[in-house]
């Protein structure tokens, strides 16, 4: 018989802490980089960025993630270019800067071709189809 395959990297690694630890890192590790990088990225959109600017109605409680709040995700239109140039512009931000920080920041691997159960985009945002104007 085979060996059974290895265990996938550990994505639930910041999944499994408490509450409190959950809460540490974001307070003092994952804020304070984001007010710094969406305020960069656009000051005027990102002037007050708080817990809600990425977990929306969900800062108030339980801060399940992806949030519906957030702009939902089409790959398809993003892959076709089908974007807006803000938009497009937005995404690939959010993949090169976003993405891999918030990522080693708490402490699990960053989603890729190779590591498909990594932190991703979808570890904030839900898919569906994209409405023009929307943010």
């Amino acid at each position: 018989t085979e060996p059974p395959p290895p265990p996938p990297p550990e994505l639930d690694a910041f999944m499994k802490l408490s509450k409190e630890e959950k809460t540490k890192i974001m307070k003092t590790k994952v804020l304070p980089w984001a007010q710094k990088a969406f305020k960069a990225y656009n000051a005027k959109e990102f002037a007050k960025v708080t817990c809600k600017t990425c977990h929306g109605k969900g800062a108030d409680g339980d801060y399940k993630m992806p949030s519906e709040d957030l702009p939902k995700l089409d790959f398809e239109a993003m892959k076709a270019g089908k974007l807006s140039k803000e938009d497009m512009k937005m995404a690939e931000w959010m993949g090169k800067v976003v993405k891999p920080e918030v990522a080693k920041l708490i402490g699990v691997p960053e989603y890729s071709d190779s590591n498909p159960t990594g932190f991703g985009c979808l570890g904030c945002h839900t898919m569906g189809k994209h409405e023009e104007g929307h943010h």
